[in-house]
């Protein structure tokens, strides 16, 4: 299974957690799998999914974003498109 540094991908400037450590997300879609590297689990919320403006909208992985309850914008991942990400760009 690849596994996906989602800091990195992004290129967020955060500690990039050691997959051997740190919590790995299993997701699919089609039959294929990746692991995404996170640093932390959050929780489960509803949220009100809200496109992004046209300088975001066409970045790979993305899907949208939403307003957390602190008031933050957090950004909705794309499953199919960090699938795709991955075995293009090869994942680990």
């Amino acid at each position: 299974v690849p596994i996906i540094r989602i800091a990195g991908l992004f290129e967020v400037r955060e500690e990039d957690p050691d997959p051997t450590e740190g919590i790995v997300v299993l997701v699919g879609e089609n039959g294929s799998s990746v692991g995404l590297v996170a640093s932390e689990l959050l929780g489960q919320q509803q949220t009100v999914i809200k496109p992004l403006g046209e300088g975001v909208s066409s970045t790979p992985g993305v899907s949208g974003g939403a307003i957390m309850p602190d008031g933050t914008v957090g950004l909705i991942l794309d499953v199919s498109g960090l699938v795709r990400l991955a075995h293009t760009e090869g994942g680990e």
